[in-house]
């Protein structure tokens, strides 16, 4: 991340940076995704942990272009709750 950011000062170099960017982005988010997972479960915060897989589903339905038919699916790990 930090090699786009500098770059992006330079105009012949903007391009460059902002690829670099978008390069990072691409693979921090699912390593995020996975530090918010992992809090969760580490702590046995079972709804929260559902509330994020929801969320993962409903960004999925997004991007698939099926959000109209798309409903939550019930995980097991929420019986009990």
């Amino acid at each position: 991340m930090e090699e786009g950011i500098a770059p992006l000062s330079k105009p012949r170099k903007r391009s460059e940076g902002q690829s670099r960017i978008r390069l990072a982005d691409h693979f921090l988010k699912p390593m995020d995704d996975m530090r918010q997972l992992i809090a969760r479960a580490s702590i046995n915060d079972r709804r929260g942990v559902a509330h994020l897989l929801h969320e993962w589903e409903k960004q999925n339905a997004r991007r698939l272009e099926v959000e109209d038919d798309w409903e939550p699916t019930p995980f097991p790990l929420e019986r009990d709750l």
